[in-house]
């Protein structure tokens, strides 16, 4: 992030090469000065979250005052803002904060407060020189803090993903993946103490993995291009009131879509926990990659889908109204030839 003075989404110096680094290619890296700077505002105005978000700035701003002499620091700015993206992204489109919400968010503000306390002790007691100071960041005390408010930072994220589209939900995702060892100080500094040759080593690695995430990165936005294309409005979907065929993880149902017949394959999300909502998001969009794209005479046509909906996901196929391909052959008592076969698969 970029921006002036003490801007929510301003990163200072060596914290916003950091942040350049770490947060590349999710939403917060593609959003101007103003516009991050807005999102931010918004996310402290809505109640219970905002305090959060209040909360995480104040740390954030501690942080920035160090940035010069501690890397922890810089870490912990950027962390920061990563988080405060997140909770105002989601919290757009979560305009009912629930009883269960409301007490998630506020044993998340209780324990940011008490880890911003800790930070400040720290620098107020007067500890200096390097050594000490990565001994602060090393400490159980600091580790096991961190690692608390990281647990109930995801829970109320997890909680509030729940709540909004597909693609709200994979955005902040990648913020999350790419923010989550920030705050595990232990994890880089042991390695940076070690000496330049590491260091170097170590830069080498980072720029493997980027180029490997920046593949598959491009992989997926070939994906989304793709079902950017084959996106379908809900309203644009009458179903029958009742299914007239169920999987393992879907119910089907007879309806149109632009005057025509269709089945409509719909897989519900309310009642799942998010581990199951973020495996079905992921092969679904995975599965629609490939349907989209076939296009053969002796398979099903996919028209589209439908994921502008947070608490299910819809496919549009055409619809085969004699029935299955199984069930036309059991009831006909007939077998295909090695001949028909291959007739049928070119």
């Amino acid at each position: 992030g970029a921006g002036g003075g003490d801007g929510k989404a301003f990163l200072p110096g060596a914290a916003a090469a950091l942040g350049g680094c770490v947060l590349s290619g999710t939403f917060l890296s593609g959003m101007g000065a103003i516009s991050l700077e807005g999102l931010l505002t918004a996310g402290e105005a809505v109640p219970f979250v905002g305090e959060v978000c209040k909360l995480l700035h104040r740390l954030k701003k501690y942080a920035d005052d160090f940035h010069d002499t501690d890397e922890e620091c810089r870490r912990l700015s950027v962390w920061c803002l990563g988080m405060m993206g997140s909770f105002s992204r989601l919290a757009k489109e979560n305009t009912q904060i629930d009883d269960g919400m409301k007490s998630l968010l506020q044993a998340t503000r209780t324990s940011v407060k008490e880890m911003y306390d800790l930070v400040v002790a720290r620098r107020n007691s007067g500890e200096g020189g390097a050594g000490r100071a990565y001994n602060f960041w090393t400490t159980g005390t600091y580790l096991e803090k961190a690692k608390l408010v990281k647990d109930k930072i995801q829970r109320a994220l997890d909680a509030l993903m729940l709540r909004v589209s597909v693609d709200t939900r994979l955005d902040v995702q990648k913020v999350l993946q790419r923010t989550d060892r920030l705050p595990a100080m232990d994890e880089k500094l042991d390695m940076v103490l070690q000496g330049l040759g590491v260091i170097d080593a170590k830069i080498d690695q980072l720029l493997k993995f980027m180029e490997r995430r920046s593949k598959k990165d491009a992989r997926h936005e070939k994906r989304n291009d793709i079902l950017s294309h084959y996106a379908i409005a809900r309203d644009k979907i009458k179903l029958d009131a009742e299914p007239f065929a169920s999987g393992g993880s879907c119910l089907v149902y007879a309806g149109r879509f632009h005057n025509q017949e269709v089945a409509v394959k719909v897989i519900h999300l309310s009642k799942r926990t998010f581990k199951q909502v973020q495996g079905l998001n992921e092969g679904f969009r995975r599965e629609m990659g490939i349907l989209c794209k076939i296009a053969h005479p002796h398979v099903i046509r996919t028209f589209g889908a439908c994921m502008d909906d947070a608490m299910e996901l819809m496919v549009i196929m055409e619809l085969a109204e004699r029935g299955t391909l199984r069930d036309l052959l059991k009831a006909r008592r007939a077998t295909l030839t090695n001949l028909e076969r291959i007739r049928y698969v070119q």
